[in-house]
């Protein structure tokens, strides 16, 4: 009866370990991956939460994005809201989210009752949304609220120019009496206070207007 000698045996353990492939650790990233890590893209849209979010609103104007993250309709909102914010890039409307489960009293303070829940905001200035859930939707809505903004900045604008026009001619008046009736001159320097009041209010009007451009 034959037997396996000891030298046969350690030879062929050994080549069966040289035909084995080497262990591969788990942890390192695959090329692969390593490439699609490489390429992701940053978002253009604002991430706003408690620390940011009273700041942030007085900064110009923000379209706001109330979502929830287990909210299904808002996961399929996602990317529309995100080609949003590259095409707005250059607009002075800023595009933005909040987490509103996180943070439920902003969400709150903003009467969100539904997700997801678009809002523009301006300061004190709030407008909801309304129109089609969609990039066509949105850019129009943004588009049609800067032409209504715009129409009441020249409204106003327009006003503020006309009262001072008016103010002007009263106070050449004025300062050409002035020196025969001492009440004449006495209405004169309260004429020129309001004056100097309406020409302010004309250069914040001004100033208004350019930012909305």
């Amino acid at each position: 009866m034959g037997r396996c000698s000891l030298p046969l045996l350690v030879l062929a353990a050994g080549l069966l370990l040289l035909a084995s492939p080497p262990l591969v650790s788990g942890t390192d990233p695959t090329p692969k991956e390593a490439v699609v890590a490489d390429h992701v893209k940053p978002s253009d849209v604002v991430l706003l939460d408690a620390d940011n979010f009273a700041r942030l609103m007085k900064e110009g104007t923000w379209f706001v994005n109330f979502y929830a993250p287990w909210c299904g309709h808002c996961k399929r909102m996602a990317p529309i809201w995100e080609q949003l914010a590259t095409k707005l890039k250059a607009s002075k409307v800023k595009v933005a989210k909040l987490d509103a489960d996180e943070n439920h009293e902003i969400a709150e303070e903003y009467y969100v009752r539904a997700y997801p829940t678009f809002k523009i905001i301006n300061g004190d200035a709030v407008v909801e949304f309304a129109g089609e859930n969609s990039l066509e939707g949105f850019v129009k809505f943004v588009e049609d609220y800067q032409k209504r903004t715009h129409a009441a900045v020249d409204e106003g604008l327009q006003d503020a120019v006309t009262g001072a026009g008016l103010l002007a001619q009263f106070w050449r008046v004025v300062t050409k009496f002035a020196g025969r009736s001492t009440g004449l001159y006495t209405v004169g320097v309260f004429g020129s206070g309001f004056f100097f009041g309406v020409l302010i209010g004309v250069l914040f009007a001004i100033r208004e207007k350019d930012k909305l451009h």
